[in-house]
């Protein structure tokens, strides 16, 4: 009896450890996990902002960004989620992704559905909320928003999408692609309206900058003043020079004790390819003044030449800011809140399928910490998650700038640069080992953010 006792002992010690092996397999196996298609910022901390206006809900109000976006509110455009008008203090929120790393900072899905079958390149996206004590806010029916998205590519086969319910990409009304007109008139107003009046003396050329001081207020210290070109430097290129409205004027000292000025002066055109091309002329010139008044007349100048350096840095400032616009808007109207993206649906034709790996594969396997690779591709505006499980089929693009991401455990992220894909294709273009740069993933993805004009 002992010893049968003992055996079923054994037996059933054995069975336990069986079952125990078995439950302890199914906790260590990776989860078969599978996409989400919702909003989803991979770093929580480091998704992309909004701005906010707060303004009185029965005046109309502009936004404008500094990349030229504009958005046009009505007066009286929301009502509450009962549908009841509102009045008093609206907060509006927008954010625009100007880039893939906007869209991957904010987890906003690029594939068009759950099926991962179509994924989309933006020109363009914006979000926008409008919020009352908490309650999310909706347009009146009758009441639309105008758009005009700033566009730095050319927008040929695309079309404006909604991200419905914040999973699938519905295609809405059309678009147009136009000239930032804002722009080309901001710099209209900006340029220094130059027509010299040459008057001829025996032995130099007098001249008098004319400008239109309320377009180039740094020109004001040399209001009515004359200037001297020596005869020895006066050319035919220099008489056709004279005959030019010239944009800018720029005036640097070159000997102070002659007061001998260096004269910039810029035009910028266009030539038949629409490029823009500078043309620049430079001459040496002096003051005209009495010689009886020369020390006074040296320290007025002096003074004068203090505050035109200092007015026309904050000119050349305000001007690099305005080019910086986009030259081109896509403009369109919606009807309702949520997230707009001028988009068309990548090619599959043109993506290379390829199986990739990492170095860190080797101290943290991608499968069990549930790592997910984001591919950006920088060029096209679009960005691919995918699992582990399908690395094995990664789309890349060969001539275009890519990144890739993998976010790691510990809030840290392995980035994969340009020049590691390029590197790595062409060595083999079936299978990629990757090398990866480690970074602390909110230091690597918060950056500053450009501010807001508002114009009331």
């Amino acid at each position: 009896m002992v010893y049968q006792l003992n055996n079923k002992t054994k037996i059933i010690g054995l069975t336990f450890s069986g079952i125990m092996i078995i439950i302890g397999a199914y906790f260590f196996l990776p989860k078969n996990e599978n996409y989400n298609q919702q909003i989803n910022p991979p770093i929580k901390n480091a998704d992309l902002p909004f701005s906010e206006i707060v303004f009185n809900a029965d005046s109309a109000i502009t936004i404008e960004k500094e990349n030229g976006t504009l958005i046009r509110i009505p007066a009286n455009a929301f009502i509450n989620p009962q549908g009841k008008a509102i009045t008093g203090k609206v907060s509006f929120k927008y954010r625009t992704f100007e880039n893939a790393i906007d869209i991957f900072r904010s987890g906003i899905p690029m594939s068009t559905n759950q099926d991962r079958n179509a994924f989309l390149q933006s020109a363009g996206m914006i979000e926008l909320n409008a919020y009352q004590e908490g309650n999310q806010l909706m347009l009146k029916p009758e009441k639309y928003i105008d758009v005009e998205l700033a566009s730095f590519k050319k927008t040929d086969g695309y079309e404006l999408y909604y991200l419905n319910d914040s999973a699938n990409w519905n295609v809405t009304n059309n678009f147009n692609n136009i000239e930032n007109s804002r722009k080309k008139l901001k710099l209209q107003n900006l340029i220094t309206p130059i027509s010299p009046n040459p008057e001829d003396s025996i032995q130099d050329l007098i001249f008098e900058m004319v400008a239109n001081l309320e377009d180039a207020p740094y020109l004001k210290s040399f209001e009515n003043l004359k200037w001297k070109i020596d005869r020895k430097n006066i050319s035919d290129e220099l008489l056709e020079a004279m005959r030019v409205d010239w944009d800018d004027v720029a005036i640097k000292e070159i000997n102070k004790r002659k007061m001998k000025y260096e004269m910039v002066f810029t035009k910028t055109m266009r030539d038949f390819s629409s490029n823009a091309v500078t043309k620049t002329f430079k001459v040496n010139a002096s003051p005209v003044f009495n010689k009886n008044e020369k020390r006074a007349f040296r320290n007025d100048f002096s003074e004068k030449m203090k505050d035109y350096e200092i007015n026309f840095a904050k000119y050349t400032a305000e001007k690099l800011r305005v080019e910086q616009e986009a030259d081109m808007v896509n403009q369109f109207r919606i009807n309702k809140m949520g997230i707009w993206n001028v988009d068309k649906i990548i090619n599959d034709a043109d993506l290379l399928i390829t199986n990739i790996s990492f170095d860190f594969e080797k101290e943290i396997d991608p499968s069990t910490n549930h790592i997910m690779i984001y591919v950006i591709y920088e060029d096209n505006n679009s960005v691919i998650p995918y699992l582990p499980k399908d690395l094995k089929k990664v789309g890349l693009l060969r001539n275009k700038k890519m990144k890739i991401l993998a976010v790691l455990p510990n809030n840290k992220i392995a980035i994969v640069n340009d020049e590691e894909i390029k590197a790595q294709l062409k060595i083999s273009a079936d299978r990629l080992f990757l090398k990866t740069v480690k970074s602390n993933a909110e230091e690597y993805l918060n950056g500053l953010r450009e501010n807001d004009v508002v114009v009331n």
